[in-house]
């Protein structure tokens, strides 16, 4: 990814179109080259729209003034980014709103998804996730979740490492992308041991308290390359911080703590099935964090063609 000539899909809500984001997106990212698409997805809902046709006084056309909605939406939502962009399109599908958002990601090439959470209850998000969360999890491109939509300066980056090559890029792709050294922002990388609670259930304290001894000697050497590959770059603002629990716990926290504009972190994009399963952290910190935060997906290798 580079900061120049971004393609850049933003999603859009027409119920809830959170203009306020725009600020930000203005204020951290290089818009004056990048390609924007503004995206409607109405999703299908048969049955609750045959009830509430049979409804006295409802109107019989309800998807037609939907779309006619969307468009005047998106439309006027294209004329406040155009300024400030190289180009502006609108973009109205129907299907399931996660999945429709992160094929039209892929098949157009975008660089960035860019989404602003909506209000939904915990227990809402628990048995069916939110539209962001869904996104940031499965999709194979970067995805910035907005928030804090009245901040306008970008000076307190957290940057979450935990020895993947994912992280790194997530790292580097930052400092690019959001022209940090530029900014002169202050970045905190942040390593957290995290020893799993069955094995401190299951295992001798002597055990564990080896485990835990191992990890922070490698969260140490992590810290430390991280730390270099960011002075090689010309990035002199840094400072590391060891951490002990639940990672994304302890992310959030540093970020609260430093009162952080944006927190950083890598992603795998992996499947529905994974995440079912073991969770990811980058998911967590989307759902739970309360500043901007962008998770920054690695290119994936192109699968094998098949055996005739």
């Amino acid at each position: 990814m580079t900061k120049t000539a971004l393609k850049i899909l933003l999603p859009v809500d027409i119920a809830h179109t959170h203009p306020e984001m725009f600020g930000v997106l203005k204020e951290y990212l290089p818009l004056k080259d990048a390609h924007v698409t503004l995206l409607y997805v109405r999703e299908e809902m048969p049955a609750y729209e045959s009830m509430i046709g049979t409804m006295a006084d409802f109107p019989t056309d309800l998807p037609n003034q939907i779309e006619s909605r969307a468009k005047t939406v998106l439309a006027e939502l294209a004329e406040i980014l155009k300024p400030d962009c190289k180009e502006v399109k609108t973009l109205i599908l129907m299907g399931p709103s996660a999945m429709m958002i992160e094929s039209v990601a892929e098949d157009n090439g975008v660089d960035l998804i860019a989404m602003a959470p909506g209000s939904h209850t915990k227990v809402a998000q628990y048995l069916i996730g939110s539209t962001c969360e869904r996104v940031a999890k499965h999709s194979r491109i970067t995805v910035l979740i907005v928030r804090q939509p009245d901040v306008k300066t970008l000076r307190n980056v957290v940057v979450g490492i935990d020895g993947s090559p994912s992280a790194l890029d997530a790292m580097l792709n930052a400092c690019e992308i959001f022209s940090l050294k530029e900014r002169g922002a202050k970045i905190t990388l942040v390593n957290v041991v995290s020893v799993t609670g069955i094995i401190k259930y299951i295992s001798p304290p002597a055990f564990v308290a080896r485990v835990e001894d191992n990890l922070m000697m490698s969260g140490e050497a992590c810290l430390a390359e991280a730390e270099k590959v960011l002075n090689d770059t010309g990035m002199k603002d840094i400072t590391v911080k060891l951490k002990n629990g639940d990672p994304e716990t302890e992310l959030i926290a540093v970020a609260n703590e430093l009162n952080a504009e944006l927190v950083v972190v890598g992603g795998q994009g992996r499947s529905a099935l994974e995440h079912l399963f073991v969770g990811s952290v980058s998911g967590k910190v989307v759902t739970h964090a309360t500043c901007t935060t962008v998770i920054f997906k690695s290119p994936k290798a192109p699968k094998a063609p098949k055996s005739p």
